[in-house]
This record gives C-alpha cells, sequence and structure tokens, in this order.
C-alpha cells in the first residue's frame, strides 16, 4: 500500500498526463526491490500499464544471500550502531572508515563532473547519511525479497491472457495477453537469473509471454551494462 500511494503520488504530481484515455498508459521499468514493487503495483493496477521490463527483480528469491538474514537485523536498535555498520558495509563491499556522520562536506565537490560510480555513491551514503544502515537492514527484515508469489502469478496471469480472476478492466489493458521484459546480470548472486525465470516460466505457463535478456555484470549491471539494457528495451517495446 506504501509503494502503491508513492507511484500515485509521483503520477499526479507529474504536469504530465501518465494516465487516463489521452496519455493511454505508460510503460514501468524497474530494478532489483523496485521490480517487486512494480510487479505488485502492475498486477492490481494494469489498466494503467503499457508494457513492463524488470531488471533482476526481487519477489521471487529462493534464498537471501549470506549475511542478508542475519537474526540480529530483526532487533536492530538493541544492536551497537557500530557493529551493524559493519555487517552492513560487509553485505554491500565497501570500506568501514572512521565515523564521517559530521564531516562539513565541500560545496564544490559535489559540482564536479565525474563519471558515475555505484560503488562510491554506496560509500557515500553509508558514511555521510544517518539512516542508510537502518533503512537498508529494514528492506531486508520488511522489504517485498521473497515470497511474494501471489502478485506475481496475478501478473503472469494478465500477461498470459487468463481470465479467471481477472476483471473487466485487466482484460481491457494493454498487459492483457502480452509479455514482459526481465533482464539479469549474468554474474548476479542476488537475484539469480536461471533460477528467476525458470520460476517465471511456469507461471506464464508460455515462453512467448516473456523476453529474457543477460547481460555483462553483477546486482548493479544496470550502470556498467547500461547500453546493452537500453537496446533491450529498445527492442522490447519497439523503439529501434
Amino acid at each position: 500500500m506504501l509503494f502503491g500511494n508513492q507511484i500515485f503520488h509521483a503520477l499526479a504530481s507529474s504536469p504530465i498526463s501518465w494516465t487516463g484515455r489521452q496519455s493511454g498508459g505508460f510503460s514501468i521499468v524497474a530494478f532489483s526491490l523496485g521490480g517487486s514493487i512494480a510487479v505488485s503495483f502492475a498486477a492490481h493496477c494494469s489498466y494503467l500499464i503499457n508494457s513492463v521490463v524488470l531488471l533482476a527483480p526481487g519477489g521471487l528469491l529462493r534464498a537471501l544471500p549470506n549475511g542478508y538474514g542475519n537474526p540480529l537485523y530483526q532487533f536492530p536498535h538493541l544492536v551497537p550502531t557500530s557493529y551493524l555498520r559493519k555487517l552492513v558495509a560487509g553485505i554491500l563491499g565497501i570500506k568501514v572508515s572512521a565515523d564521517l556522520w559530521n564531516t562539513p562536506i565541500d560545496g564544490a565537490d559535489i559540482k564536479k563532473e565525474v563519471p558515475l560510480d555505484a560503488g562510491a555513491i554506496s560509500q557515500w551514503q553509508f558514511e555521510h547519511h544517518k539512516g542508510f544502515v537502518y533503512s537498508f537492514i529494514d528492506t531486508l527484515v520488511h522489504g517485498p525479497l521473497m515470497n511474494q508469489h501471489a502478485d506475481w502469478k496475478k501478473l503472469c496471469d494478465i500477461i498470459r491472457g487468463s481470465s479467471v480472476g481477472a476483471s473487466p478492466m485487466d482484460q481491457r489493458s494493454s498487459l492483457f495477453e502480452s509479455k514482459i521484459l526481465v533482464i539479469f546480470g549474468d554474474k548476479d548472486g542476488i537475484v539469480v537469473g536461471g533460477e528467476v525465470s525458470v520460476d517465471l516460466l511456469q507461471m506464464l505457463g508460455d515462453p512467448k509471454h516473456i523476453d529474457i535478456g543477460v547481460v555483462p555484470g553483477g546486482h548493479g549491471f544496470p550502470i556498467p551494462s547500461s547500453n546493452d539494457v537500453v537496446e533491450h528495451i529498445c527492442i522490447f517495446m519497439n523503439l529501434t
């Protein structure tokens, strides 16, 4: 409900008309946790959406990677912050440096144009954002990373054109009897493409309802393999 409301707020606050007959709907592209959120939204609001593209989507993980399911995350406020920082740093592969939360930030550095570095961004958030560690832990504990099969099945039923359980609005949507694009990183150890694609094919029943793309990289592949990702999306949406 929270994530759905946030999507609706984003749509409502935009000067562009995203919904209604005049707009013709919109396509949604989502990554990782956002993929699971997008699936839930599309499953319940299919009439708003033209197509769905998912990059290493969460929701169907068969198991959490090592370190993600630490029982201490259930009680983060009973654990010293310094120890939690070490645990989260180990998961993200970033360095635990001195506490820089109160270090002044040089405005001149912010204005410099530098290549996008996902690792450096995570490092900066870890060092300067006081809520980053707790937000990450809350996502692991409460986020829709696993066991979201009900929403995935509902969306897959719409995409494969099943009238069972589909509302009249679902059946009139662009997603009804269509296909979905899912892209995986070939070295992703978090969202394992070989596992998720098998589960999706079982739900869809026919490979004609899914396009699967595999690009170089681990879970953060959308940044280093952005050209490959865009190429897959352009082909899927007939933009070439």
